[in-house]
């Protein structure tokens, strides 16, 4: 063989074994949490638990003043509902208010007309009924109601107004003619109506009329 075969062969390096291999190989570091005791271990979980209670509590307290908030912002809301309607029945009531200031006058010529048609025929009479029923419909719609007292009752000085008084064998004070009819509207006294009142002779009233 020749001598530089030999040396190409005795160059050549040796196979290494697994058992060499793996032992050369260094051994894995242990992890930071093996290396802490169990009492370590027990006070970061402490930590961490007292870290969410804290979390926990500060949600708590903005869903709080979420829930305050939206409590106060639905009692504005509500509010401003009762004061907006309030406003809009007040407005609607000076609409008919001042609706009536030019009706009543109307109204109260044709009951005049009317007392005054007393004797005359129906034929006559009717459409002057008529146009009268009209009109207080009219009024119902925008609730406005008449005050109709009736002879014999007794004097409410709420609703009616005493345009002079007469003696007479009755007890009390009572309503003996009816002079002009009264309005209100919804339950406000648009007008009271005007009554001639009677009452016995020498009698005291604790009404002042």
């Amino acid at each position: 063989m020749p001598e530089n075969e030999k040396d190409v062969e005795s160059n050549t390096p040796e196979p290494i074994s697994e058992s060499e291999v793996s032992s050369s190989e260094p051994e894995p570091e242990a992890t930071f949490a093996e290396t802490l005791t169990t009492e370590e271990k027990l006070i970061n979980l402490q930590e961490v638990v007292s870290s969410c209670h804290e979390v926990i509590t500060g949600l708590q307290e903005e869903k709080a003043e979420l829930v305050t908030s939206l409590q106060r912002s639905k009692a504005d809301f509500d509010n401003f509902q009762k004061r907006t309607k309030k406003d809009r029945i007040t407005a609607k009531q000076e609409v008919v208010r001042k609706f009536l200031e030019q009706l009543v006058p109307l109204l109260d010529n044709m009951g005049f007309a009317l007392s005054a048609l007393e004797n005359a025929d129906d034929s006559v009479k009717d459409p002057f009924f008529m146009l009268q029923d009209a009109f207080v419909k009219v009024l119902e719609s925008h609730g406005v109601t008449q005050i109709v007292p009736q002879t014999g009752e007794p004097f409410n000085p709420e609703i009616h107004q005493a345009i002079s008084v007469v003696s007479g064998d009755v007890e009390g004070e009572v309503v003996a003619h009816i002079a002009r009819y009264g309005y209100a509207i919804k339950d406000q006294i648009f007008r009271p109506a005007d009554v001639v009142v009677q009452k016995r002779r020498n009698y005291t009233s604790d009404t002042e009329i």
